[in-house]
């Protein structure tokens, strides 16, 4: 899933309706998510654990993890 999770991020970051700091943001979580070695089941986890994963990351990861 941690895989998934990146690609989404990823794919998000090449969004060009995005600003120059969110995609930043987006790859950087896609990162951030590839080096986690845990599998990553809610967006809470992720922020407590992962550095550079915010509030609104973390929502993104909940409605990655509900939606598929």
């Amino acid at each position: 899933m941690n895989e998934k999770l990146a690609d989404v991020f990823d794919d998000m970051s090449r969004d060009p309706s995005k600003n120059t700091y969110q995609k930043r943001a987006y790859k950087n979580a896609a990162d951030a998510i590839r080096r986690y070695n845990k599998p990553i089941t809610s967006g809470t986890q992720a922020k407590k654990e992962i550095k550079g994963i915010g509030k609104s990351i973390a929502d993104k990861i909940d409605e990655v993890l509900a939606t598929g």
